[in-house]
């Protein structure tokens, strides 16, 4: 696969707990192509409210492992994590990305140290890691 998929994906956990009023968004940035690529994915979670986006915590996975299972997928596994220090920490990441859907999309899935998953499928949304507003 030649495609490039390096860049910011964006996904929602939603909380059912909190009818709909409170939801976790992933900010997830995938570099693992291109010259120079640092072969990085790294992520920040935000809790949004109907008027407010709270910072939570933060993640970073190096020497991420490219698996290409087919000609229109790719999986990327992280095993040895940086947390922020608030950080839900997990053991492994597992990002999934589907070349033939547009945008790209790639479904988050984290491990933690005792077995429970989360999942988030995110959208890509930009070639770029972050966005500035001058």
């Amino acid at each position: 696969m030649n495609q490039k998929i390096s860049g910011l994906y964006k996904g929602v956990f939603f909380n059912p707990s909190e009818s709909g009023m409170r939801r976790i968004e992933l900010e997830l940035r995938v570099d693992v192509d291109g010259a120079p690529s640092l072969n990085v994915v790294s992520g920040d979670f935000y809790e949004k409210t109907k008027n407010a986006r709270k910072y939570l915590s933060s993640f970073r996975f190096e020497v991420m492992k490219k698996i290409e299972k087919r000609s229109d997928k790719i999986v990327l596994i992280g095993q040895k994590g940086k947390f922020s220090s608030n950080s839900s920490q997990f053991k492994d990441i597992r990002i999934g990305i589907s070349s033939n859907s547009n945008p790209l999309k790639a479904t988050f899935v984290g491990t933690s140290s005792s077995k429970s998953k989360i999942h988030c499928i995110c959208k890509h949304v930009s070639k770029y890691f972050r966005t500035v507003f001058l």
